[in-house]
């Protein structure tokens, strides 16, 4: 009976208990939105704590006040949890706190945050930023497309993560520099992009740190100059093929002079009487290095825009074809040839293209010794600013020419266009080192544009792009084999 009694006097302290906690956090709130919301928020947190077994659970609320701020919402918790009294009866007790100032705090911050990552998101450039650790603390849409990988992705990872390692060991070391010498850092690297092309990228990483100056990290912003690095190239190209084209041309003019002269004697000197046959072949030969001499004169002329164009409307189609009959008829070199339908018709000059066009096929036949395919593709194309290409942007027909030869070595590449640069041996017959060069000037001369793909051991492709005219040309699609192996 005692300890019955015991246990009713407890059970009732804790009552009491819990109605004075309560009663004594009662804020300035109006009574009847006070108990409304008490009484909602009570029922929650009991039924969290029942339901789902747990010692303790935790509601939010959010209400406006009705006292001289009325119409102001506030934010108020409230956490209820067991206790046992004396190990045999137990009570929720539930505790009410005012977070408001916690949650306009909380949405200020966030709001900013937004704001950064908004401002961040809209500069074109891709954007980073990282701990002294190297891991990722956050990036723009720009870095996100420029890597492959989301920024939910890319936060807590390292370089090593979002870049191939032959990249990531440069980007590393710099990194590591930057943190030592704590100094702006401006370079010129390569970024490998997720479609697998190679980059140009001009960084500027700079540290960040807190108040105290202590450093907490580095901020990076990325700016592709691969277009600028071409145009470049381009332009060294030009004015190195114009000096040379000077001092070529006024040789052309001069050696032609001599060999008028000398194929002139030697066509008088075939002419006097009984001369031994001997001699007679002797004078023959003679004569046919003076023609091929003569060839090369006007190479040299075409190459120093001796020659201006004189334009007129042509078609591709015929051009192309009419050049791999003739080069290929009787050899191990067969061609496709892949022509699209309505081809555009060109304002250029149909010798000179001709050759140019030559001059590639004998290039693409020469790197194939053992015979093989040449394909070959003439399309209408539309050129804008942002294709990378250094043409106005207008109407063009596109010509590709690919082989199956052994390509050309990267540390080439740059270099097949310049006058005299040749991998075959140089002499009348395997080459002078002109062919290409020649090329080059013709399609710049009629405003186009000549580029070139290649890969060691898998081939090359020039790509040819001339200034089309409005109209075109009614054509059927063509393909097929042709020439030597067809």
């Amino acid at each position: 009976m005692k300890w019955s009694m015991e246990k009713k006097i407890y059970t009732g302290f804790a009552i009491a208990l819990t109605v004075l906690v309560i009663i004594g956090i009662v804020s300035y709130m109006s009574i009847n939105e006070l108990v409304v919301t008490n009484r909602e928020a009570y029922r929650e947190v009991t039924e969290a704590i029942k339901m789902n077994d747990r010692d303790a659970a935790l509601v939010e609320k959010h209400i406006k006040r009705a006292d001289a701020d009325a119409g102001k919402a506030i934010s108020i918790i409230f956490l209820g949890s067991i206790f046992a009294i004396v190990s045999v009866s137990s009570a929720i007790v539930i505790i009410r706190y005012d977070i408001t100032e916690r949650r306009r705090y909380q949405k200020a911050l966030n709001e900013n945050l937004h704001f950064l990552q908004t401002l961040i998101n809209s500069i074109p450039a891709p954007v980073f930023y990282k701990n002294t650790e190297g891991k990722y603390l956050g990036c723009n849409r720009a870095f996100e497309e420029c890597v492959g990988l989301t920024k939910e992705e890319i936060i807590g990872k390292t370089v090593y993560d979002v870049a191939p390692k032959e990249f990531a060991d440069i980007y590393y070391e710099k990194d590591e520099e930057l943190f030592k010498t704590k100094n702006i850092q401006v370079y010129e690297t390569t970024f490998k992009y997720p479609d697998g092309s190679i980059h140009n990228i001009m960084v500027n990483k700079s540290p960040f740190s807190r108040i105290n100056g202590t450093v907490e990290g580095l901020v990076g912003v990325l700016t592709d100059i691969t277009e600028i690095r071409k145009m470049e190239e381009e332009l060294v190209k030009a004015k190195k093929l114009e000096s040379i084209g000077v001092l070529a041309g006024g040789i052309a003019h001069d050696f032609n002079n001599l060999l008028t002269v000398i194929t002139g004697n030697i066509f008088l000197a075939k002419l006097q009487m009984k001369l031994p046959d001997n001699i007679l072949e002797e004078l023959s030969s003679a004569e046919e290095a003076c023609i091929r001499a003569k060839a090369l004169t006007h190479h040299l002329l075409v190459f120093a825009k001796g020659e201006e164009p004189h334009r007129q409307r042509v078609s591709i189609y015929q051009l192309i074809k009419d050049a791999a009959d003739l080069l290929f008829r009787g050899s191990t070199i067969g061609y496709k040839l892949f022509i699209s339908e309505n081809l555009r018709a060109v304002e250029a000059d149909a010798g000179q293209i001709s050759q140019a066009i030559h001059n590639i096929l004998l290039n693409a036949k020469e790197a194939m010794p053992r015979g093989g395919i040449v394909d070959i593709c003439a399309e209408n194309v539309n050129i804008y600013s942002e294709d990378g290409i250094p043409l106005k942007e207008g109407k063009y027909v596109k010509i590709s020419i690919k082989d199956q030869g052994r390509g050309i070595p990267q540390e080439h590449i740059q270099r097949i266009f310049d006058p005299y640069f040749t991998t075959k041996e140089m002499s009348s017959i395997k080459g002078t080192g002109l062919g290409l060069a020649v090329a080059y000037s013709v399609i710049k001369n009629h405003d186009g544009y000549i580029g070139v793909e290649s890969e060691a051991g898998a081939g090359t492709t020039f790509h040819i792009y001339l200034p089309a005219c409005n109209e075109e040309f009614a054509s059927t699609q063509i393909s097929g084999d042709k020439g030597g192996m067809s």
